[in-house]
């Protein structure tokens, strides 16, 4: 995993509340998706413009390989699913790590999937990996104080929250939430869907890194404000991979993989948040 991303740090202070809205009440016993019904995915090509990410054995560039499969993945999504899907990077350009989970909020995805490719100095190691955040990689902060009005003086009402523009048109009235904490009601849902794919990926025999599923305080999924995965999708460091990616067989098996367990949570997740996956 590239070392820009493992870093919890303090965001960017622009990013930090407006553009994070708050998740919309679910009815009783329905799945943390709108009215049950998936509608949006938000794919995150790993790095572009002056970030190359990882490098392969053979000149393989991780933003053009991850590009390249997100692509393909928001195709397959839109023919055979019939979801809206958006790429937070639509060429090579820089998008900043926090933006990227942005411009998920802004646009009220039910899923943000950050597709990246792996390193490592040992050349041997390769396969995919899936990666959650886990409670434990919050830091707990005491809330602010609130000051009240001074005496004598009429308290102001505080401000209206931002309106942004969103894709299809209109605005959306935005509510705040402390960007850091923003992936924490979702740590269960994005265990699930990163367990599920883990079975699909399994099924397909994908050569996967040990462990296939694991957790780590990876960034670009600290501000999402709905289930988020990252996905490894194998070591460009490895002769192996970085030949399976560039090729077609194994980047359509992971697709594939993808989709079905978009299909298996597209109406809900399991709840409560312990239920087994079937």
């Amino acid at each position: 995993m590239a070392a820009a991303l493992l870093a919890i740090t303090a965001p960017d202070p622009s990013l930090a509340f407006a553009q994070i809205p708050a998740p919309a009440p679910r009815p009783p016993g329905v799945g943390d998706l709108a009215h049950g019904t998936m509608k949006t995915i938000v794919i995150d090509p790993g790095h572009g413009g002056e970030d190359d990410g990882v490098l392969g054995l053979n000149g393989a560039k991780e933003k053009e390989v991850v590009f390249k499969i997100a692509q393909a993945l928001k195709t397959a999504i839109e023919t055979r699913l019939q979801l809206t899907v958006l790429l937070t990077r639509e060429g090579d350009e820089t998008v900043p790590v926090d933006a990227r989970a942005s411009f998920a909020n802004t646009h009220k995805a039910d899923l943000f999937l950050s597709l990246h490719a792996n390193a490592s100095v040992r050349q041997a190691l390769r396969g995919t990996e899936v990666f959650t955040l886990s409670p434990d990689d919050y830091i707990e902060k005491p809330p602010a104080p609130v000051s009240g009005p001074s005496r004598g003086k009429t308290p102001q009402p505080p401000p209206p929250p931002p309106q942004l523009p969103v894709f299809g048109g209109g605005t959306r009235v935005l509510e705040p939430v402390q960007w850091e904490l923003a992936q924490l009601p979702y740590v269960d849902k994005s265990a699930m869907f990163s367990r599920t794919l883990v079975k699909r990926l399994t099924a397909r025999a994908i050569p996967a890194n040990t462990p296939l599923a694991a957790t780590a305080p990876v960034r670009v999924l600290v501000g999402a404000n709905m289930p988020a995965v990252l996905i490894e999708l194998g070591f460009l460091t490895n002769a192996e991979d970085e030949a399976a990616l560039n090729a077609t067989d194994v980047p359509n098996m992971i697709i594939e993989a993808i989709l079905d367990t978009i299909g298996d949570v597209r109406f809900g997740f399991p709840t409560p948040p312990g239920a087994p996956i079937k």
